[in-house]
């Protein structure tokens, strides 16, 4: 046994990656397999792959980039334009009769049943976004489902589900495929001929192979997704209330209605027409890999800024190892802004049947600085002339030769789109940069109304939080020799006091040690910066906290509610005199291009509002809800578009009101709500109770205190009370003493909180709360069910 010589195994699925043959076992395995699936859907998709039609030689290659399940004609992608030359013949009548079909969608689902095929569809549709679950999962369930009730309407494959589904939205998102040598669009997937040559570097093209490879991205049009939001959403009667608040001029800016660029477009701030701020970033899809999502997300300015995180409309969509060429990316985004904001969009306005046209005016761009010189065309951040909003050229430091931007006199000379035309044009004709512009880019189609320079924003969250906070805290904590480095008594001493910090409601997680700084969010350094005044008191140097302090206090008045001129002077001055001080205390080389770009942060405000209201937060929170649209590491765009376009149409649905039956409503509102670890009992009023409910005995001198509270008070005593440890009132937490959470605490010093109880009286239930002082003072709210 010990001269036995153990074969090596190959590498797993080598055939997916390499020209070498699919091994027999594997391919008999995975056909057998499509063919049990499918046994019963002739129409459906059987072969191993998008392009595979290779039983005869085995040779079958499928993409890292195209899931097996997906069928380019299959329903993953019905929502694209394929011509029907394109398909399968055994497809080309599938779309006729799930045309036919639809009118009885309101039938029910089985003879007698009291639930429609429609809200069957409506239902299932529901788990299968709240689960994120695979088209092979919606195979087996609907099966299943078909099993288990009686003869039924249902479809029995998914091809049929999606088919149905998916005609009811707007069928116009187009795949645009790109030359995998200089990223060039080539052609589109629903063209009737397709070229076979590259026309910009004239190299041979092979359509098959570069949606196998994974060399396209998608586009989906705003427009229908507007006419959902604006017909059956009813954001018009939000857009003009809001509106309404700006029409008279303030000396305060308190959104971006109230920016002085936003003054200058005509045509918007006192009619039926809208702005737009988009982003652009990518994002990773695994740890380890180099794949990235770049999505083009939008949001509409002129709602609530409540209201914009439900609204976010993405259109665009990147996937590949490499980053997107910009002008080809945003090529099909810039054509349709040009048309929106000429022409705008029809909708019928639901509440006096009238057609309106809304103009769609693209105003400012908020994303990170390597996205953002990207779409501009402009060298990085770490070249000459760096800088996207000034002539900063930079100077070369020896510390990893990285680029400075030290703080010069007179100021560098702000750059225009006039002066950006010339030098794109001069950087076109000598193919090198110009003053940092390295040729024109797409978004100078979209001037007056989008400005190469005004229209960009430094956006605060990665420019302050994740760029020059944590570049200090990293100086602070990761040196030791320094005048102005934490020694690890005081480090101890920090982390102690940050994690016994008790916070207030609105802050939606704790902070973590400085062990694990590397690892901090960018809301957690932004909870930083505002409570490092109180923990970093006596544990660095006084020159060194008041240095800080500076950045604390200008940050703190760019994100005021109101920003008044006086605040705006006030936190330009402190933030000139913290980037003239970074040279003194920390060196010339920690003059980043970020602790720069807070000398742009005034301007910014002054021309599109607060800090806040352009900031990436949003966008990336939205992100990471892309990243949860997909399953699998095959057909990653593909599926997060299917998933998009399947949310819009289930809001349509809903938004419609074909659901009628009561527990099927309350089946829906379920799958729609967000996880709560906490257990969120029925709402009182304006109270949520949260948590197990403990019945308690209260004694009785509070019991004669509830007891005047509540109506026909003749009872002697109450027959059942429960109480909780948390509630939200009026959409503020409030917790009481018992309740040991690190970041509890009382939101009104006034409301003590021993308990808050919920006593049932003449089948009614009411919600009485400590209020007042020690001596127990009690409010009710009352509730008849």
């Amino acid at each position: 046994m010990a001269d036995r010589i153990y074969k090596k195994r190959g590498t797993y699925n080598r055939f997916l990656r390499t020209d070498e043959p699919i091994p027999k076992s594997t391919f008999y395995s995975k056909r057998k397999l499509s063919e049990s699936q499918h046994a019963d859907d002739t129409d459906d998709n059987t072969s191993m792959s998008a392009f595979c039609d290779a039983e005869e030689n085995f040779s079958c290659e499928t993409s890292p980039h195209i899931d097996e399940d997906i069928h380019f004609n299959d329903l993953e992608f019905d929502y694209i334009n394929v011509d029907s030359t394109d398909c399968e013949d055994n497809d080309t009548n599938q779309n006729d009769d799930v045309k036919v079909n639809l009118a009885n969608l309101n039938e029910p689902l089985y003879p007698s049943s009291s639930v429609s095929l429609l809200e069957a569809y409506i239902s299932i549709l529901a788990f299968s976004l709240r689960h994120n679950i695979t088209k092979t999962c919606m195979q087996d369930l609907l099966q299943l489902s078909n099993v288990l009730l009686p003869p039924s309407n249902l479809p029995g494959t998914k091809h049929l589900f999606y088919s149905k589904l998916s005609s009811l939205f707007d069928n116009s998102t187009q795949a645009y495929i790109y030359c995998k040598y200089c990223f060039e669009t080539v052609c589109l997937l629903s063209d009737k001929h397709k070229s076979d040559i590259c026309k910009e570097c004239l190299k041979s093209f092979d359509f098959q192979d570069s949606m196998k490879q994974g060399f396209f991205f998608m586009y989906m049009p705003l427009e229908p997704q507007l006419k959902l939001k604006f017909q059956y959403q009813n954001l018009m009667h939000n857009i003009k209330k809001y509106k309404r608040i700006f029409e008279e001029p303030s000396s305060s800016y308190r959104d971006i209605l109230d920016g002085e660029a936003y003054a200058k477009i005509k045509n918007l701030k006192y009619s039926d027409n809208i702005s737009l701020q988009f982003n652009i970033d990518g994002i990773p899809m695994y740890r380890k890999s180099n794949y990235q999502i770049w999505p083009i997300q939008c949001m509409i300015n002129e709602l609530p800024p409540n209201e914009r995180k439900y609204h976010i409309l993405m259109c665009g969509l990147w996937f590949g190892p490499q980053k997107p060429n910009m002008n080809v990316f945003v090529n099909p985004f810039v054509t349709e802004l040009s048309n929106l904001s000429r022409s705008g969009f029809k909708w019928i306005d639901a509440t006096n049947s009238k057609q309106i046209v809304t103009k769609v005016f693209p105003i400012i761009c908020s994303s990170d600085a390597p996205a953002r010189a990207a779409v501009q065309n402009f060298i990085q951040y770490n070249g000459k002339y760096g800088c996207g909003f000034c002539q900063h050229s930079g100077e070369r430091v020896e510390k990893g030769f990285c680029r400075i931007y030290p703080l010069q006199q007179p100021p560098p000379e702000i750059r225009s789109f006039e002066q950006c035309v010339n030098f794109a044009e001069e950087a076109s004709l000598t193919g090198k940069a110009v003053h940092g512009v390295k040729g024109p880019t797409e978004l100078m189609k979209l001037y007056p109304n989008f400005d190469l320079v005004q229209s960009f924003v430094p956006d605060y969250m990665h420019a302050v939080l994740l760029g020059v906070v944590r570049q200090i805290m990293s100086l602070w904590i990761q040196t030791s020799s320094n005048d102005f480095s934490i020694n690890q008594k005081s480090l101890r001493v920090l982390n102690h006091r940050i994690l016994n910090i008790k916070f207030p409601q609105e802050t939606t997680r704790k902070l973590r040690s400085t062990n694990e700084v590397l690892f901090w969010k960018a809301s957690e350094f932004r909870i930083f910066l505002f409570v490092s005044p109180i923990i970093l008191k006596n544990l660095i140097s006084k020159n060194v906290y008041n240095h800080w302090l500076l950045l604390v206090h200008g940050i703190s008045l760019l994100l005021g509610n109101k920003v008044t001129t006086n605040d705006l002077e006030e936190a330009e001055f402190a933030l000139q005199k913290f980037v003239y001080g970074v040279k003194d205390i920390y060196g010339i080389q920690e003059q980043t291009y970020n602790i720069h770009l807070l000398l742009h942060l005034p301007h910014a405000v002054k021309s599109w509002g607060p800090l806040w209201a352009h900031s990436c937060f949003i966008y990336e929170g939205a992100l990471g809800q892309l990243k949860q649209f997909h399953h699998g590491t095959r057909g990653e765009a593909s599926q997060i578009l299917s998933s998009y376009a399947m949310q819009s149409i289930l809001k349509l649905l809903i938004l419609q009101e074909n659901v009628k039956n009561s527990r099927v409503q309350t089946y829906i509102q379920n799958m729609q709500q967000k996880r709560h670890s906490t257990i969120r009992n029925p709402k009182i009023n304006n109270c949520v109770l949260l948590g197990l409910q403990k019945s308690i005995k209260l004694p009785r001198v509070h019991e004669v205190e509830l007891l005047k509270l509540l109506p026909m008070n003749n009872q002697k005593s109450l027959s059942s009370v429960v109480s909780y440890e948390r509630m939200l009132y009026c959409n503020k937490l409030f917790s009481t003493k018992s309740f040991n959470q690190k970041n509890a605490m009382r939101v009104n010093p006034k409301y003590y909180g021993h308990v808050y109880c919920k006593a049932n009286h003449d089948d009614t239930q009411h919600l009485l709360l400590p209020y007042g002082s020690e001596d127990e003072a009690y409010k009710c709210i009352p509730n008849v069910y």
